[in-house]
């Protein structure tokens, strides 16, 4: 009730000033009451005032301003840009009649003299929030019309569907029907074309002309449940109920079996992801005997030992001459073991000493000496340091780097042999 009040005290202070300026012209601001009326929506008012006003007063830029954004609104152009015209060679130091004029040329189409009213706009005006709308709409409307242009030379450059939609929401929707027709006389069969142009059919009012689109689209693609619905309701603003209502069996029939679709592709990609999920973290997971894998063994790339100095003659560079001769120990740490190995050896000894009758008698004859290849002393020879008296060296205990080569630390100190160099067999190393 507050706002209705509102609302009738504010049109009831119109009407009284509408009649003191009737009575008295000079009483009332004849551009500020027009202009009131006009956003009031009172057309024929404002225009009365409007032409009782400019009489007395022609050359008012405020007033011309005033009347050409009047007749803008109700769509006459031609006086709406005569009137601004006029205002802005009054003012030409003002900007608002020449934004109007730039909205009152873009209406009519006339961009290319919209565009030049607009560089008189950033002149005036560059700080304007009007200015830089006018100039993003001149942008977007300048390339809506040459994308026209372009679909009406040839079709093939562009969707009629899409681009009528886009004139639609520019208000422009002769220009859409045009590229529709065009678009369907070129492809008869375009089943989003079809739709869009009976829904602007249904908008005009043209109900007979839509009923026939919607019923091409179905009959191109009848699992469109969009059109079926569609079909359905201008069948209903026709006084059809019976073709409404298989419109609307055919809407939910193709809606649902539609939605279950989309069901199972929502399924399949939920599975899908979950079995991806569960393998990468299958992998992520160590093997273990008891899940019934067994560990897999990690397969180390087994490098061949090279000598010391191997790796920087095949890449050229200097070596000291020295060690082009190792040692005992180096030659032996790029051969395999000796095939008896320490353990294997004790294994031996006692399967040999279980099969010999007189234990004593095998003691005496695998007495350390033999092992390392020397004769057995006899029992005369005195051992130890007092043999060394006699002029042999005393008995040393085989070492584990003697009874294993490759184990010799690299200090050892024997005596160094010549072995020929092996090449290396890295691709970039060769030559």
């Amino acid at each position: 009730m507050a706002h209705g009040d509102q609302g009738s005290r504010s049109t009831r202070a119109l009407d009284v000033r509408v009649l003191r300026f009737q009575n008295r012209l000079d009483i009332e601001e004849p551009a500020m009451l027009t202009r009131d009326l006009l956003t009031a929506g009172r057309m024929d008012d404002a225009r009365a005032v409007f032409e009782a006003a400019i009489e007395r007063d022609p050359g008012d830029a405020d007033l011309l301003l005033t009347g050409g954004e009047l007749f803008l609104e109700r769509g006459d152009f031609v006086w709406a840009k005569r009137l601004l015209i006029l205002a802005a060679k009054r003012s030409e130091g003002w900007a608002s009649p020449w934004l109007a004029l730039a909205r009152a040329l873009m209406a009519t189409r006339d961009l290319d003299r919209a565009e030049a009213v607009l560089e008189r706009c950033w002149e005036l005006a560059p700080d304007a929030p009007e200015t830089w709308a006018l100039d993003e709409r001149l942008s977007g409307e300048s390339a809506l019309e040459r994308r026209m242009c372009t679909f009406l030379a040839d079709p093939d450059q562009d969707d009629p569907a899409m681009l009528a939609n886009a004139l639609i929401a520019a208000e422009r929707e002769s220009d859409a029907m045009a590229v529709l027709d065009a678009g369907l006389a070129a492809y008869p069969d375009d089943v989003d074309a079809l739709f869009v142009r009976a829904r602007l059919h249904e908008v005009r009012g043209e109900l007979a002309e839509a009923r026939d689109d919607l019923a091409r689209a179905t009959g191109s693609d009848g699992s469109w449940a969009t059109a079926w619905e569609a079909l359905e309701d201008v069948c209903r603003r026709t006084g059809d109920h019976a073709a409404a209502r298989q419109a609307e069996s055919s809407a939910k029939h193709f809606r649902e079996r539609n939605q279950k679709l989309a069901d199972l592709d929502r399924a399949f990609l939920v599975g899908a992801a979950d079995i991806i999920t569960t393998d990468l973290a299958t992998l992520c997971q160590t093997p273990s005997v008891a899940n019934g894998f067994a560990p897999v063994p990690e397969t180390a790339t087994v490098k061949p030992s090279a000598l010391p100095f191997e790796d920087d003659v095949a890449m050229g560079v200097p070596v000291d001459e020295d060690d082009l001769f190792p040692n005992y120990s180096q030659v032996h740490e790029t051969l395999p073991p000796p095939a008896m190995a320490s353990d294997t050896l004790n294994d031996d000894l006692m399967g040999l000493a279980s099969a010999t009758d007189d234990l004593d008698d095998f003691l005496e004859q695998m007495k350390p000496d033999t092992l390392v290849g020397h004769p057995a002393p006899t029992a005369a020879e005195l051992r130890g340091l007092r043999g060394a008296e006699s002029g042999r060296k005393p008995y040393v205990p085989p070492t584990p780097t003697q009874l294993r080569p490759s184990e010799a630390p690299n200090d050892d100190s024997s005596e160094r042999v010549t072995v020929p160099l092996k090449k290396s067999s890295r691709r970039w190393a060769a030559g």
